[in-house]
């Protein structure tokens, strides 16, 4: 009996685990279209030092969101 409740907490916590790494995942790609969104904007209004400045920025929330997921899977 007690083998049984642990294969289904495991079975529940490989689901939340899934939705969870699910909504991250849907969380970043909102949050940088919403930015490359921006930095069309400002190229568009010819603000370019500024659009390449979150550009930059842009890339290091992309680089730092995939280093963080790699250190949470080593775990």
């Amino acid at each position: 009996m007690q083998e049984a409740y642990k294969t289904l907490d495991d079975k529940k916590k490989a689901a939340l685990l899934e939705a969870y790494i699910k909504t991250q995942t849907e969380q970043k790609t909102r949050r940088i279209q919403r930015i490359k969104g921006t930095i069309r904007q400002l190229y568009t209004d010819g603000m370019s030092a500024k659009a390449d400045a979150l550009w930059d920025q842009c890339h290091f929330i992309d680089e730092a969101a995939e280093n963080a997921s790699t250190d949470s899977d080593s775990e």
